[in-house]
């Protein structure tokens, strides 16, 4: 009997700490990392709400880092190297996005996950960069450049939400999850 309680004590443990594992996952999800206190404390709520909304609707990730500098890095390889670390997206789906802008090296980079590839092409980011955030840059308007950059970004997944998750090799091991399942 003591066993039978044993195995039982140890069975709820771990689904237990698995569970709570998971919660702290996605409590640790952060929207916005200003590391340069670019925005203020309020423009920083007003974009994580739109990020969290919009996160807790589509399940997919839109993440802004701002800092001063890539260093020696590229911003490509920086961006790259941020996106992998901070797990931005869903595992599964890989639906991350990643605002980047290094103050001063006057760069910006939309680092988007394989899973949004077919909602935001590369021909896509470079516009909204090109014509919606550039020209305000210039101007020192950094937060109606990255609030407008987001809007856009969120209504591109919206209007093609059926496409999230859609890629190369997401479809086979979803097939083969479903016939191991028939098995």
């Amino acid at each position: 009997m003591k066993k039978i309680i044993l195995i039982i004590s140890l069975f709820a443990s771990i689904l237990f700490l698995t569970n709570c594992s998971e919660k702290t996952t996605e409590a640790q999800f952060i929207p916005i990392r200003d590391e340069i206190n670019l925005f203020s404390n309020k423009e920083k709520e007003e974009l994580a709400d739109l990020i969290l909304n919009f996160k807790k609707k589509y399940g997919s990730e839109i993440a802004i880092l701002i800092i001063e500098t890539t260093k020696n890095k590229s911003i490509e390889e920086y961006s790259l190297e941020y996106f992998e670390k901070w797990k931005i997206g869903r595992e599964f789906y890989n639906d991350g996005l990643l605002i980047l802008l290094a103050i001063d090296d006057k760069k910006v980079r939309i680092e988007v996950g394989y899973g949004l590839e077919k909602i935001i092409k590369d021909e896509i980011a470079a516009r909204i960069i090109k014509e919606k955030m550039i020209p305000r840059f210039k101007n020192g308007e950094f937060f109606p450049a990255i609030k407008i950059a987001v809007e856009d970004l969120i209504k591109f997944i919206e209007n093609n939400s059926d496409l999230i998750g859609d890629q190369e090799g997401i479809n086979s091991r979803w097939d083969k999850i479903k016939n191991h399942i028939k098995k």
